[in-house]
């Protein structure tokens, strides 16, 4: 089930698992004794999470006084406020969804306008490579990138370097590829665009490109020694270089630009790989993929609503039953004594005393002499 309070909860919990992956990967200690991928890994479970704000009948549910229930009440009684706050919401998704539409149309126009020249160079190590996409050289390429969701292409500039430095530099593409990195990227994209009111997301955006980069890497050059590493961060070096020195343009695909032209994040991935000494790259530990899953199960297992106690004129009394039109979270009357039940739309009945949740009740405690004489709240269905 889907509920407003399982959608909200979701938001904080996935603007949370944003801010602890961008505190452990500006941590450069974490990322060098665990590797990138428990980041991404910590990523794609806080995707998950954002794409099922589900609401399971095993969920405790922490009912708030002082800041959910006052909170509603006042968007309840300004329902002005709402239809603003859903306009503005709706207007800037659509704002941005027709500048991603102008950017993409603009790069996917600058694509068909590219100069095609032949290399046989690239060629070759392509074929070495066994590239399962299409590779193009241009000289109006400036640096190396994969376009395309579904249908990817390599895009490879000219650069002055060794064959050997090329093949170093179309494996790293081919293995965006092959990761279906380009997904990834393209999922956060939407999420920004839905979501363009959190700043969060849009600074998780850049690390998560960094993340992916560095797993990358570490994948490339997971069986090569020093000397292979190091001639693999100097091939990095020079096409950074190069692009730097003859970029006209920013790139507006979906490629690594900003993770490779930042001297800062070439740095740390230079770093990254250099520090393991021949060590093989880290993977996702079992105790990490443990703590991982165990982390996204307890997101399950706590949804916080908005709590309070209806006005009694807002009351209709049927068999013994009290329905409401309008769950708002203001206080009954003295006469109710701040004892009561609430059922819930899943039918679990709550006992309340003196406004506060005791425990659960079953129907049997519900008809039962000891409780019968309290009034029962039905929660509204919408709520």
């Amino acid at each position: 089930m889907v509920s407003y309070f399982s959608v909200l909860s979701t938001l904080v919990l996935f603007s949370a698992a944003l801010i602890v992956v961008c505190v452990l990967y500006a941590w450069p200690g974490f990322v060098k004794r665990h590797g990138a991928s428990v980041l991404l890994a910590a990523s794609a479970c806080a995707a998950v999470r954002l794409i099922l704000p589900l609401e399971i009948p095993t969920s405790l549910l922490v009912r708030s006084w002082t800041l959910l229930g006052p909170s509603l009440r006042v968007l309840r009684a300004n329902p002005t406020v709402v239809r603003w706050v859903v306009t503005v919401w709706v207007v800037g998704a659509a704002v941005m969804v027709g500048w991603d539409v102008f950017v993409f149309t603009l790069a996917r126009r600058r694509c068909r306008s590219y100069v095609v020249v032949e290399d046989e160079r690239v060629r070759r190590c392509a074929e070495r490579l066994n590239v399962g996409c299409p590779v193009l050289v241009s000289t109006d390429v400036e640096v190396p990138y994969v376009a395309g969701v579904f249908h990817p292409t390599i895009y490879f500039p000219v650069l002055e370097l060794s064959e050997d430095a090329i093949e170093l530099i179309l494996a790293h593409e081919a293995e965006h590829i092959r990761a279906h990195d380009a997904v990834v990227k393209f999922f956060f994209g939407i999420a920004a665009t839905v979501l363009w009111w959190n700043p969060l997301l849009h600074f998780f955006r850049r690390t998560v490109n960094a993340l992916i980069e560095m797993r990358c890497d570490a994948k490339v050059t997971e069986h090569m020694d020093e000397v292979g590493r190091l001639a693999y961060v100097t091939a990095l070096k020079d096409v950074a270089a190069q692009v730097v020195r003859g970029r006209r343009f920013p790139a507006l695909a979906l490629d690594e630009f900003h993770a490779v032209g930042k001297k800062t994040v070439l740095q740390r991935r230079a770093e990254l790989l250099l520090a393991r000494k021949g060590k093989p790259p880290q993977r996702v530990s079992p105790a990490a993929r443990c703590v991982l899953a165990a982390l996204f199960i307890a997101s399950y297992l706590v949804i916080v609503q908005s709590a309070g106690v209806p006005p009694a004129e807002v009351f209709e009394e049927k068999n013994g039953i009290y329905y409401l039109d309008d769950f708002d979270g203001s206080e009954v009357g003295k006469d109710k004594n701040g004892h009561f039940i609430i059922r819930k739309t899943d039918g679990r009945h709550e006992l309340y005393v003196d406004y506060e949740f005791n425990r659960y009740l079953t129907e049997a405690e519900v008809a039962s002499e000891r409780y019968n004489h309290l009034p029962v709240f039905e929660e509204d269905k919408q709520e």
